[in-house]
């Protein structure tokens, strides 16, 4: 219990102090000119990377064609992201035999959805290594502690916030690879299900 306090205080106060670099970086807290004044005007009928904003002329097909392929390419990356996110978080939650499962091995697949998978984040970074804990603490295996639960949660609500959900993907990418080790500690104990020994 006091060793998850301190790793708590120890990952609140590293986001306070990366908030508090942020602040001090920018140009206003140390004196110089504020970025965007007040009485700033912005020009929107200047030119942008080949289209014209204007109306002067005919928008550059090229410049189109480039956004659009660069915001598709994207799209593709990161529902291929999710895709194996869900499948490592599945496949994490088959190894557990089913009367210790918070929740099924198919909700992490609500990941792809979006909106919903916004709440699908908080539900599966928290059941998926709670399960995983109680079946582990019932063979007295209690080296993997709460399996990163706790960095789920923590990072599962910094990925709300725009300016520290850089802090929560780490996060998550840590409570991530403690879920690992617990599907494999799982798997090596001789437990886990004839569902997860048929998949690998």
């Amino acid at each position: 219990m006091v060793t998850n306090l301190k790793t708590l205080a120890t990952t609140c106060l590293a986001i306070l102090m990366l908030l508090g670099a942020l602040v001090a970086s920018s140009p206003v807290a140390w004196g110089q000119d504020d970025p965007f004044p007040a009485d700033m005007e912005i020009d929107f009928g200047q030119e942008i990377e080949g289209l014209d904003l204007a109306g002067g002329g005919e928008p550059d097909a090229a410049a189109f064609v480039a956004i659009f392929a660069f915001y598709g390419c994207s799209l593709l990356v990161a529902i291929g992201i999710q895709a194996v996110l869900a499948y490592l978080l599945s496949g994490a939650l088959k190894v557990v035999p089913e009367s210790y499962r918070e929740i099924s091995p198919g909700v992490a697949w609500l990941l792809l959805i979006p909106l919903v998978n916004i709440v699908i984040m908080f539900l599966v970074f928290i059941k998926i290594p709670r399960s995983q804990s109680k079946y582990l603490a019932s063979i007295g295996n209690s080296s993997h502690g709460d399996c990163g639960e706790q960095m789920g949660l923590i990072g599962s609500i910094c990925m709300l916030i725009p300016c520290i959900n850089v802090v929560g993907l780490v996060l998550l990418i840590i409570s991530l690879v403690k879920i690992m080790g617990a599907k494999q500690a799982i798997l090596s104990s001789g437990g886990g299900t004839q569902e997860a020994a048929t998949a690998q």
